[in-house]
This record gives C-alpha cells, sequence and structure tokens, in this order.
C-alpha cells in the first residue's frame, strides 16, 4: 500500500502544495524503475520518424535495468529517458548541506499524509492477448518478463473484462441462451480459455507477488437488457432485488468460479465498465446503463449478498468505473444510501466504499475543467480519505477527432509535473515529467538528507531516489 504526504513546489516566493506519496509496499513504476542496477542491458533503438527513438526487444534481449538497489545515504540515483534518445541513463549525484540556490525548489514534507496506492498494471483484453500470442515464442516470454517480472517493470494488477468488451473482435457474453436465469448455460469463451487465462497465468509465473486480478463487466447479456442488445442504450430489466439484477450478480460469481479452477482468484471486481455509456443512445460499444442509484442498490441488494455467500467473499467490489466528471456526485449517492449498513459489508474492506476512475483523456478544456480548484476540492474527501482504483487511461484524441499516435512528442502547456513516493525503508522516489522545449533546473529539499540539485532536459522524464537513513 502507499500513502501520500505533502511536499511543496516554491518558484522564488511562491509556493503550493502538492501530492507526495508513502509506500507500504514495494512500488515498481512503467519506466521509473528508481535504484542502482547490476547486469543491465541498455537500449537498441530505433527510429520510426516521429521525433524519438523506442527500444526495439526481440526473442533474445530486450534493455533491462537488472536488479536494482538503493545507493547508501548522501547520494542519490537519477535516470532519465528523453525525446533526444535517453531512456533509462543513469548517473549519481550527491546532496549537499547547503541550497544550490536554483530558483525551483521542492520540499519534502513526509508529516501530511494523503490517499493510498496499491501498485500499477494494464489490462488483458482479448486485443491485448491477440498481439501477444501473435509474436514468436521467445518474444512472447521477453514481453512477458518485462511487464511482470523483477528485471523488468514489476506489473501488479491486470485488469480483466468479463467477456467482449471494446477491445475484442467479436461480441459476446458468457450465458447468450435467452431466459437462462440460472445461467445453466454459462460457459467461458475460446477468448477466456486459449488466450486470457494462459498468459494470465505464466504471467502469475514471473511475477514475484501474487497478481491482484481486477475484473469489469462491459454488458450482460442481451435478453437480460431493455434494448435486447449488448450495444447501445440499454439497462438491466427491472429494478434493483428483481430477478434480471440477481441474475447479473449470479453471472459474477460464475465468472469467480470458472477461473479459480484455473487457479486465478480475484481481488477485486467493479460495477460494471463506465456504467453512463449504457445510457447514450446509440453508443457503439458493450454497455450496460445504470444510475448511481441502481447500481448502489444493485450491489446493496444482490451483488453484495451474492458474493458474501459465494467461496469468494473475500473478493472487494469497487464502484463507479467510470469518468472523473462523474466522481463527486456518484460518491454523494453511494454515501448517502438510507441502508447504508447494507453496502459497509460488501463494498472494499478499507472504507464504506471505494470508487474505480475512468481516466480517459481528452482535449486540454476538457483536462483543465476536471483538474480545475472546484473539482479538486470537491473531491478531497473521495480522493484522499477513500481509497480510489484508476481503472483506464489513454491520451489519443476522442472519437469524433480521429485518431492520434501517441508518443513523446505529445505538446501541452504545463511545464512540470511531478510525483513523489516514499517506500517502506523510508527511501524516496521522486518523479520529474518536464513536456517544455528547455531543461529546468531544480534542487530537492529533504531535511533527512539536504539538498539534491538535479536538470530536467527538455520533453524529458526524470526519477530520482535516494535513501534517508
Amino acid at each position: 500500500m502507499v500513502q501520500k504526504v505533502a511536499f511543496y513546489f516554491s518558484m522564488h516566493n511562491f509556493t503550493i502544495s502538492v501530492p507526495y506519496t508513502y509506500t507500504q509496499t514495494v512500488l515498481v513504476l512503467v519506466l521509473l524503475i528508481v535504484v542502482l542496477h547490476a547486469g543491465s542491458s541498455k537500449c537498441v533503438p530505433r527510429d520510426f520518424g516521429h521525433g524519438s527513438v523506442v527500444c526495439e526487444c526481440n526473442s533474445t534481449y530486450c534493455d533491462s535495468v537488472g536488479s536494482v538497489r538503493l545507493p547508501p545515504v548522501g547520494l542519490f540515483s537519477s535516470y532519465l529517458s528523453s525525446r533526444a534518445g535517453s531512456r533509462m541513463e543513469q548517473t549519481l549525484g550527491h546532496s549537499q548541506a547547503n541550497s544550490t540556490g536554483a530558483g525551483l525548489r521542492l520540499t519534502i514534507e513526509k508529516q501530511q499524509k494523503y490517499q493510498m496506492i496499491r501498485g500499477f498494471g494494464g489490462a488483458m483484453t482479448d486485443a491485448a492477448a491477440i498481439n501477444i500470442l501473435s509474436l514468436s515464442a521467445g518474444a512472447q516470454e521477453q514481453l512477458l518478463r518485462q511487464y511482470f517480472s523483477d528485471d523488468g517493470i514489476g506489473y501488479s494488477i491486470v485488469r480483466v473484462p468479463m467477456a467482449s468488451c471494446d477491445f475484442s473482435t467479436r461480441l459476446y457474453t458468457y450465458a447468450d441462451t435467452p431466459a437462462d436465469y440460472n445461467l445453466d448455460g454459462f460457459t467461458l469463451a475460446p477468448e477466456d480459455v486459449n488466450m486470457k487465462i494462459p498468459l494470465l497465468q505464466r504471467a502469475q509465473t514471473m511475477s514475484p507477488q501474487p497478481l491482484s486480478l481486477l475484473a469489469s463487466a462491459w454488458s450482460a447479456p442481451s435478453w437480460m437488457k431493455t434494448n435486447g442488445a449488448l450495444t447501445g442504450k440499454g439497462s438491466l430489466k427491472g429494478q434493483p432485488g428483481g430477478k434480471e439484477y440477481k441474475t447479473w450478480a449470479h453471472y459474477y460469481i460464475r465468472f469467480l468460479e470458472e477461473y479459480a479452477k484455473y487457479n486465478l482468484t480475484f481481488w477485486a471486481l467493479t460495477t460494471g465498465n463506465e456504467p453512463t455509456a449504457g445510457l447514450m443512445t446509440n453508443y457503439s460499444f458493450q454497455a450496460l446503463g445504470f444510475t448511481p442509484e441502481q447500481q448502489r442498490d444493485w450491489v446493496a441488494m444482490d451483488l453484495g449478498p451474492a458474493l458474501h455467500a459465494s467461496s469468494f467473499p473475500h473478493t472487494h467490489i469497487i464502484i463507479l468505473d467510470d469518468n472523473r466528471l462523474l466522481l463527486p456526485h456518484w460518491a454523494k449517492v453511494v454515501s448517502t444510501r438510507t441502508q447504508k449498513e447494507d453496502l459497509n459489508q460488501y463494498v472494499v474492506g478499507w472504507t464504506d466504499w471505494n470508487l474505480a476512475l475512468d481516466l480517459t483523456g481528452g482535449p486540454n478544456w476538457v483536462k483543465n475543467f476536471v483538474d480545475s480548484p472546484v473539482i479538486v476540492d470537491a473531491k478531497q474527501d473521495v480522493f484522499y480519505k477513500q481509497p480510489t482504483f484508476y481503472s483506464m487511461a489513454h491520451f489519443s484524441k476522442f472519437l469524433w477527432e480521429g485518431s492520434q499516435r501517441v508518443g513523446l512528442s505529445a505538446s501541452t502547456q504545463t511545464k512540470l509535473e511531478y510525483s513523489a513516493f516514499i517506500r517502506p525503508d523510508q527511501s524516496v522516489v521522486l518523479i520529474i515529467l518536464n513536456r517544455s522545449p528547455s531543461e529546468v533546473e531544480f534542487e530537492v529539499w529533504d531535511p533527512a538528507v539536504g539538498f539534491l540539485q538535479a536538470t530536467a532536459p527538455a520533453h524529458s522524464l526524470l526519477t530520482l531516489a535516494w535513501n534517508t537513513h
């Protein structure tokens, strides 16, 4: 687990508080392996003409930081990736007793603690499985090792769609027989048995810790829905407590039972991917509409009791699984249920309820609105006093804006973005993303070790790490 504390950003006489994170489990972040390494393998660069290089991997070779450890107190390690071509290039620096006089200072304040972080991961969709299995046997092993092993980025969480989603090649569920309320015909799809399950099993063998699997359903079978289709505007027939709602809860349990036969158990499941999508007319993807009231009551009356009575009472339930803008209202509706005690015993055990957030990107005006002070203020209790789980993120344009390649060359008005973490041994990890065309010199003031001076080159991702005792 990870706790957030505050650290401060100051430029001359201007200071604002920004989050800092306290880690209670080993934290491994994509592209941010943050300690000294031995036996590392360098990047084999390849340029596709999009403004920067990528590291080429094949069945026998891939760049890696190797085994890792932190430098002794008084030293700090830095890892640099940049548009100019650096890829996890490591250097060492010395902490200093006195300020360097840099105009930008980041001050570590560990006393203020905020939200918890469980880990990082990705999704095992049909599309992901198809692409992985299209590789040679050696390349498959290389890819899985880079994602899940200690030699790679150490993914610890995997989101698994229940039946088809918008990353599938066809529409299907596990119970397509009409009026099968007992789910006698429930069966996993070939996409599960032949692709996703074998890959998850292989990933688990490479991971030094049990993977936290997260299940999300896109749509109920069409015969349970008001529109009789997997796509478009449609919700479950009836009301929470009714036979469709209870059958849909049973569907979740059957999914967990079938995956358990392959020694794959789930840490958590969500109440459904993007429930507001199923409230939109002519929506093109698989979707199941839920209002926050319906979703809340379905958990309290159907899904919660079914899960509690099953062989998986410790599998958590995560609510929302949709866009950030919905968070304040959704949280208010869920947390003010009149029979709230019904909900407390079922929804994620850490607190009264939990929220999965969809971080789907969009134009700058959308991002600016989402991150505006009004929205941030409304999220304080949710983000900092209740656990949150970010279930999806991407950086492409909206569908109506056409396709866009994703890369380091994306432009934005934001100059610096930063986040910091502290691990169980009190070592510190600081991540600096410089999106500007100019390098930025800065210093870090950690009262435990002194001042650390560093430079973030233009269009770069810089990670600093140091021991505090």
